[in-house]
């Protein structure tokens, strides 16, 4: 099935590889299963706050969880 954007490719992938690392920052990583989970909280909490279809700024330290905000926001239609 071909994907038609990141969220489905997010998706697809914790279907296929949920513990595999998605993202690494040599100290820390994240699996696709932790992204998704940590992503789909982000996305809900913004919608949960009226946050939909405008710009969201995400500052953080580099991290591999900064990926998984940046997925978050997408969820959440922003």
């Amino acid at each position: 099935m071909m994907q038609k954007n990141i969220l489905e490719y997010l998706e697809s992938t914790v279907k296929v590889c949920p513990d595999k690392i998605a993202f690494s920052n040599g100290k820390e990583s994240l699996s696709f299963y932790e992204v998704f989970s940590c992503a789909r909280s982000v996305g809900s909490f913004l919608s949960k706050n009226g946050f939909y279809s405008q710009p969201v700024a995400i500052i953080m330290d580099k991290h591999p969880r900064v990926m998984a905000a940046f997925f978050g926001v997408v969820y959440s239609g922003c």
